[in-house]
């Protein structure tokens, strides 16, 4: 859907830099807005998206209250709301899976910056540094029974 805006939901803070790193590293201008940011950061990223020079705001539905964007031609959630009255995009089988090994690239790459920047941030801070097992869980890539698996 070239040259149309979109906003796309996602449950956390986290969620939103991930997706944004992503599409970013598939050449799409996305720009995320959430919570943590400060408050000169969000409306930066507001006025990005308003003015075109971004064209995917990705957002938590806390951070998007009170926004006041006059047009978007597209909204996703990307994490499915528990009483959702979306109709569903229908999409071939086919199709996505051209662009799996892409998006798995993209998604790789966007985890290991991540990563970078948590461990960084750490080391700034002085604390201990993140394990590997506690960045996965902190970017939600940890499912809860293969840490416990690991546990046993």
């Amino acid at each position: 859907m070239a040259g149309s805006t979109s906003m796309v939901f996602t449950r956390t803070c986290d969620s939103t830099r991930l997706l944004a790193l992503i599409l970013s590293n598939l050449g799409l201008k996305a720009i995320p807005i959430n919570g943590h940011m400060t408050q000169s950061k969000r409306l930066g990223a507001l006025n990005l998206f308003k003015s075109g020079a971004r064209n995917i705001l990705i957002c938590t539905d806390v951070a998007s209250r009170g926004l006041d964007i006059p047009i978007v031609d597209v909204v996703i959630n990307y994490d499915i709301p528990t009483n959702s009255k979306l109709p569903e995009y229908p999409a071939q089988e086919e199709e996505v899976l051209l662009l799996e090994e892409r998006v798995s690239e993209a998604k790789r790459l966007s985890v290991m910056k991540m990563k970078e920047e948590a461990m960084g941030k750490k080391k700034r801070r002085g604390e201990s540094d993140y394990g590997e097992e506690d960045i996965d869980k902190y970017l939600g890539l940890k499912d809860k029974k293969s840490s416990k698996k690991f546990r046993r």
